[in-house]
């Protein structure tokens, strides 16, 4: 409970060198964790966690770069090379994010087919029954959500995200496959609740999440007790990388993602951007909205955003 500023002002009253081995360590932990709690940063490169480290501490960039080494041999810190840059990270968040890629390739490769299913006929039947003539982008979504085992849909303010997620839980109720909602607020899943009409829940409810008798946050479904869906439809999905590796840990293989949310709105408070990332690895399946459907679309706050995603005044 004691906080590294605190405790490198009692080690230096009580005699502590600037160059003491413990304390270039603790100070090389303290600048990697800051950043994760400041900044969101999962890692930093190791010249930049060097100077920073060496700043505050006071001491030579060897020294804090043998603090770092040393990390590394303990197993408390996790060297990778990303083209020229190598990434520090501390354990846990690499084996959170190492996680979270590893399971989403388990998810894309174990998708369970539909059989006989015409994904075309089904958009038909849909569009028949609410009497809405989807867009291509919006057909292009719904239809991958039954062939895909990950599919991520962006699009700004009135592109029809909404449209899309209740198009895709009427096909799913059709083809009997049982769907939950979830967002990252409470705020965002009532919304998700009055605008389809089924319950939607937070990734913290959906998850049962609980506090420990150590007063840490744990979460009652994880891979022992898995969460019993064909498919997890997550919208504003801007979420961080450690409440979305909760999320996958109770996801049985074979069951569908489908991440909602805009690209284009900030990041997470928390660690990580997991949303903005997926759709720059070019791994999985990503739909854009772009064109504008809802009611009012001629809002300034609606055409403003788009004009400003596009550069123009």
């Amino acid at each position: 409970g004691v906080g590294f500023e605190r405790a490198d002002t009692l080690a230096k009253s009580l005699g502590f060198q600037n160059d003491d081995e413990d304390r270039v360590i603790a100070g090389v932990k303290y600048v990697l964790q800051s950043e994760l709690n400041r900044s969101g940063n999962c890692y930093l490169p190791l010249e930049i966690l060097v100077n920073r480290a060496a700043e505050i501490l006071g001491v030579s960039a060897d020294a804090a770069k043998e603090g770092v080494v040393i990390l590394s041999h303990r197993g408390e810190a996790v060297a990778v090379k990303y083209g020229d840059i190598t990434a520090i990270y501390l354990e846990n968040v690499y084996r959170t994010e190492k996680y979270c890629a590893e399971k989403l390739k388990l998810l894309c490769d174990t998708k369970i087919d539909i059989p006989l299913l015409d994904a075309d006929a089904e958009i038909a039947k849909v569009e028949s029954d609410t009497g809405i003539q989807f867009a291509r982008f919006q057909a292009d979504a719904i239809r991958f959500s039954t062939s895909e085992g990950v599919v991520i849909v962006t699009g700004g303010p009135g592109t029809g995200k909404t449209t899309v997620i209740r198009a895709i839980i009427q096909m799913f109720a059709r083809l009997d496959i049982k769907v939950c909602l979830a967002a990252p607020t409470g705020r965002a899943a009532k919304r998700m609740t009055a605008a389809t009409d089924m319950p939607a829940k937070t990734i913290h409810r959906l998850l049962e999440c609980e506090y420990g008798a150590d007063d840490k946050l744990a979460f009652q479904r994880n891979e022992d007790n898995p969460l019993d869906y064909g498919a997890v439809i997550v919208d504003e999905a801007m979420v961080d990388i450690f409440l979305f590796s909760a999320l996958l840990r109770a996801m049985r293989p074979g069951t569908r993602l489908l991440l909602i949310g805009d690209a284009d709105q900030l990041p997470p408070v928390g660690a990580g951007d997991v949303f903005g990332d997926l759709i720059k690895c070019r791994s999985f399946v990503v739909v854009r909205l772009d064109e504008i459907f809802r009611q009012g679309k001629d809002s300034r706050i609606i055409t403003g955003a788009h004009l400003i995603n596009h550069g123009q005044m």
